[in-house]
């Protein structure tokens, strides 16, 4: 795969592979490519040439919308909460087949769609619990700290059930505090055989809970294996751990 951006190459000519079911980090310096090419796997972006394989399909031209649906979603690096909706609520937009949304739904009336309401504000308050942000429930989403708003980004996320999920940094602006929490919900998503690759730059973590690293530097991919095995890797200690 390639992208530029006004002649400048964020990713050239890269090409990786994410196993189905494990957790896989993404890695590399600032400018690496790997926001751009997490944007191009979740359909923000196109790439200038290349294509992108979900479950054998090429998907380069689906919206991000429809890739949704198929299970495929992400973060981003800024939280991209819906200030003026209360945390539950943002979590309940995340929810997946909404009965209550339907014309189905509007003709058959409460009964129809209220155990699926009621299923869905259970699985919030569970989230909501496991971050610790059962007390800010009722708040406005824009009244949150920046790293409580991606959390609820990333519970959004996890709401909709997805089976292929990319973390842009879900670590980034968090509380220590809550950073256990974080790495206990992805590893409770690789548990459910949830696909996620995730960009971090806390090595510790990487090498802590994920399955596969690759290393990208210049737009390419340079490397890719185990974190300790990464860290004898000569290319590797001069393009990242150099900086």
């Amino acid at each position: 795969m390639s992208r530029a951006f006004a002649g400048i190459h964020a990713i050239n000519d890269a090409s990786f592979r994410v196993e189905a079911g494990a957790v896989t980090a993404l890695i590399g310096p600032n400018g690496a490519g790997k926001s751009t090419m997490c944007s191009v796997i979740s359909g923000f972006l196109r790439p200038d040439r290349g294509s992108v394989l979900y479950d054998g399909e090429e998907i380069v031209g689906c919206s991000p919308h429809r890739l949704a649906a198929r299970g495929l979603l992400r973060t981003f690096q800024t939280s991209s909460e819906f200030p003026r909706l209360t945390v539950t609520e943002n979590l309940l937009a995340g929810a997946r087949a909404d009965r209550g949304t339907t014309l189905i739904g509007a003709l058959l009336g409460r009964r129809y769609w209220i155990a699926e309401e009621r299923a869905n504000l259970e699985r919030a308050r569970v989230l909501l619990m496991s971050f610790e942000l059962l007390n800010v429930a009722d708040q406005m989403a824009g009244m949150l700290s920046g790293g409580q708003k991606r959390l609820v980004e990333l519970m959004r996320a996890i709401m909709a059930r997805p089976r292929f999920l990319v973390l842009d940094e879900p670590l980034a602006g968090i509380h220590p505090a809550t950073v256990e929490s974080v790495i206990a919900a992805i590893q409770r998503l690789r548990s459910d055989g949830v696909t996620v690759l995730m960009i971090e730059h806390n090595l510790g973590v990487v090498e802590r809970i994920c399955d596969r690293v690759i290393v990208m530097a210049n737009g390419s991919v340079i490397a890719n294996g185990r974190m300790h095995e990464l860290r004898q890797n000569p290319e590797v200690i001069d393009a990242y751990f150099g900086n």
